[in-house]
Parts: C-alpha cells; sequence; structure tokens
C-alpha cells in the first residue's frame, strides 16, 4: 500500500513540475510578447507625433487639399483610439494610406520638395516606418513561439487552464507600402 502512495505522489510531483515549467515558459513568452507590443504602440506615437509637422509643411503649399489632410486627422485619431492589435494595424495601415497621400501631394510641388523641414520629418517618418517593420517582426517572433507552445506538449495540456490562449499576429498587407496611383 506505501508503494502505491509514493507512486501517486511522485505522480503528482511531476505533473506539477511539468505545469510549473509549462506556467514559467509561457508566462515568460507573455512578458516578451507584452514588451514587444509596448515597443510598437510607443513608436507608433512617435510616428504619429511626425505627422502635424508633415502636414503643416504641405498645407502651406498644398492649400486646396483639405480632403486629404481630413483623412489624415481621422486615420491619427483611429490610432490613437486603438486598443487591439488587429485595431492598432488596421489604424497604422489607415495612416500610411493617408500619409502616402499628403506624399503624393507633395511631390507635385518643387519648390516643396526643396522645403528642408519637409524632407527632414519625411526622412524622420521613413526611419519610424522602419524601426516599426522591425519590432512588428520581433513581436511576430515571440507570437509565433507562443502559438507553438500553446499547440504542443505539454504545454497544450495547461496553457488553457493557466490563461493562456493564441496570440494575434500584425499582419501585412500585400502592397500595402506602394504608393497610392492617383490621377488628377
Amino acid at each position: 500500500m506505501k508503494k502505491v502512495y509514493v507512486a501517486i505522489i511522485a505522480i503528482l510531483i511531476i505533473i506539477a513540475d511539468v505545469a510549473y515549467n509549462s506556467y514559467s515558459r509561457l508566462e515568460t513568452l507573455n512578458e516578451n510578447i507584452d514588451s514587444k507590443l509596448a515597443q510598437i504602440e510607443t513608436q507608433l506615437h512617435e510616428k504619429s507625433e511626425l505627422i502635424p509637422t508633415l502636414t503643416d509643411s504641405v498645407k502651406d503649399y498644398a492649400s486646396g487639399e483639405e480632403a486629404a489632410f481630413a483623412k489624415v486627422t481621422e486615420a491619427r485619431t483611429k490610432l490613437a483610439a486603438a486598443k487591439t492589435v488587429s485595431e492598432l494595424d488596421a489604424a497604422n495601415k489607415e495612416l500610411d494610406a493617408a500619409v502616402n497621400r499628403v506624399l503624393t501631394l507633395a511631390e507635385t510641388y518643387p519648390e516643396l520638395k526643396a522645403n528642408e523641414a519637409y524632407n527632414a520629418v519625411k526622412d524622420q517618418l521613413e526611419k519610424a516606418n522602419d524601426l516599426l517593420a522591425a519590432s512588428r517582426m520581433d513581436y511576430n517572433v515571440y507570437v509565433q513561439k507562443m502559438n507553438t507552445n500553446l499547440q504542443s506538449l505539454p504545454d497544450s495540456i495547461f496553457a488553457g487552464p493557466l490563461g493562456y490562449y493564441n496570440k494575434e499576429y500584425f499582419k501585412e498587407v500585400a502592397g500595402s507600402q506602394n504608393l497610392p496611383e492617383i490621377n488628377y
């Protein structure tokens, strides 16, 4: 009878150890994902802060394009209100489209293209987009690790009861980096 109790206790200890290791692994991945998402949110905020300078410099030359500037303001507001990964992703894509429209407008004004302030903010915006793309890749790497662990043994057994579920990826829409074609 003692051997049965020892065997049961040993099995319980092994299960507890496996559960603890799963929890630790999943919690580490979850914290990494949260950290990467916070970096993305910070970079989106910094990018958003560049937009008024860009639009102000273009407005001086393209004052008749109120609709394009209104779209930028609307998209920027949506980005500020976004809470989930999919909302952030959609709002950022909408902002990029609106900003690309403004940048396309700027192409029709040679004196604006020669403006140092415009070029400086355009360069900062490009750098912000590059940093954002790298951060999104880092985030997606950790999401992939988390989602893979959630589907693999032994983590798949303990994930649900421990409160861990698949995370959402940042997704790139094909062709979203291309400037829109505008006919005048």
